[in-house]
């Protein structure tokens, strides 16, 4: 079965940009070479970049991301250190999350 994916909305996308910006400054990414970065697997499918790529540095910044996104139906992808074999992060709609800066453990439930 072929699956096509949603169609990208891009009002919502860029109000979620414009909004992300606005709360993290320069951590948040629109430059060609960091979303090419961020969108590349190490298999047969070809790179396709996510709209933005943003670096938060405490939970509470993943919270806010995520509320933010999710109010304006824009998908996001989390990105740990970037060793995708299953293209879970190649997604051309929507913000990455690169959690790469969060490098303590609080807990484990």
């Amino acid at each position: 079965t072929n699956i096509s994916p949603p169609p990208k909305n891009e009002a919502e996308i860029e109000s979620a940009v414009r909004a992300t910006l606005c709360i993290f400054g320069d951590r948040l990414r629109t430059g060609d070479a960091v979303r090419v970065h961020h969108g590349h697997v190490i298999n047969h499918i070809s790179n396709q970049p996510p709209d933005a790529v943003i670096v938060p540095m405490t939970t509470g910044g993943v919270a806010q991301i995520v509320t933010l996104c999710a109010g304006n139906h824009a998908p996001v992808i989390p990105y740990g250190r970037g060793t995708s074999l299953e293209s879970h992060v190649n997604e051309s709609v929507g913000g990455c999350v690169d959690l790469s800066g969060m490098t303590r453990i609080i807990s484990v439930q």
